[in-house]
């Protein structure tokens, strides 16, 4: 029994610290970060059909689906005074799913009207807009992170336009049913969280640093290897025909000269 209790400890504490380091990584991956904050919840609660004068704002779990609607809101004022929408780099909903009676998918609209968590109902439900997101919930004590970016930019161009989000079983899963930890849960301990990160104006460049020594010599490559014979080249054309040599008449004129009386023979005959 007790490691039994170790391990579900261990496993929260976990969570519990993938969500607080949760901001900084998203903070890390972003170019010209500033810095992220926390907006604090302003209020949660969830109102239902089957009990549309009855308010649930004081408990543990955020009913969503089933006929109920759980509503969130968030506290911009901790954002640094003059802040614009063009410096809300990232905007992430996180959320704690810690029991999920029928999985499926939950669908998240703007909230448009006033609503405080100790007195809305079904019955004084706030107007909401239309779909920004759906999301699928099928798995058990785990966080669910949604971008909901343009929504917050929105509300620090408009701020009396923040009246929080609305959660709703999907239209594409309407039999979805499942909880999620509120404020007062005191078990699992994760109530909604809205995780912004700042951008700020690129810093002027460094200087630039002294030039390094120069590295040693790399070793010498291996020799490459021999590369394939060549075609061989074409025949070239027949060169021209030589001039007739003259050695050959004079060898006639030397044996006429010593050919004495055959000499005289000739010429008479001649």
């Amino acid at each position: 029994m007790i490691s039994r209790i170790f391990r579900l400890s261990d496993s929260r504490f976990l969570k519990f610290a993938f969500a607080q380091l949760l901001g900084l990584v998203l903070c890390a991956l972003l170019p010209f970060t500033a810095g992220a904050t926390d907006a604090p919840l302003a209020g949660d609660a969830h109102i239902s059909s089957a009990h549309p004068s009855t308010n649930f704002g004081s408990l543990t779990n955020l009913h969503v689906g089933n006929g109920n609607i759980a509503l969130v809101q968030f506290d911009l004022s901790t954002l640094p005074a003059g802040t614009v929408a063009g410096e809300i780099a990232r905007a992430i909903l996180i959320l704690f799913v810690n029991r999920v009676n029928t999985a499926g998918a939950v669908d998240l609209h703007p909230v448009t009207g006033s609503w405080a968590e100790n007195t809305v109902t079904f019955n004084t439900a706030p107007a909401r807009g239309a779909a920004i997101a759906t999301i699928p919930i099928s798995q058990v004590e785990n966080f669910v992170l949604v971008d909901v970016t343009s929504l917050v930019q929105s509300w620090v161009t408009t701020p009396g336009s923040n009246h929080g989000i609305a959660l709703l079983a999907s239209t594409t899963a309407p039999t979805t049913y499942v909880l999620v930890d509120s404020e007062e849960n005191d078990q699992t301990g994760h109530p909604p969280r809205l995780d912004i990160s700042l951008s700020g104006p690129q810093g002027l460049q460094g200087a630039t640093g002294a030039t390094g020594a120069q590295g040693i010599q790399g070793l010498t490559g291996a020799t490459g290897a021999v590369g394939a014979t060549g075609t061989a080249g074409a025949v070239g054309a027949t060169g021209a025909t030589g001039a007739v040599s003259l050695s050959s008449g004079r060898v006639d004129q030397d044996r006429y000269a010593r050919g004495g009386a055959g000499r005289a023979y000739c010429q008479r005959c001649c």
